[in-house]
């Protein structure tokens, strides 16, 4: 959570990790990410493609990691 702000909005990633199952993960992102966030489940992890960006879940180590991976700002 130290990232600064302006590096997730240039488009790095961002990763974080927790000990709830990817089920529980992926059931609270379906009743929580805006409606406008498309849900696929592939058997590597699930995604939400979002205007904003997309986030990606997968068990990685015995844990749960979720990505958020910020859309990629327009080149000038």
């Amino acid at each position: 959570n130290a990232m600064p702000a302006s590096v997730i909005a240039a488009g790095v990633p961002m990763v974080l990790e927790t000990a709830d199952p990817v089920s529980a993960v992926d059931t609270w992102y379906t009743s929580n990410a805006p409606k406008a966030c498309t849900r696929t489940a592939q058997s590597g992890g699930i995604k939400y493609a979002c205007p904003s960006g997309s986030i990606m879940i997968y068990a990685h180590g015995g844990k749960t990691q979720i990505a958020f991976v910020p859309a990629m700002p327009p080149f000038q």
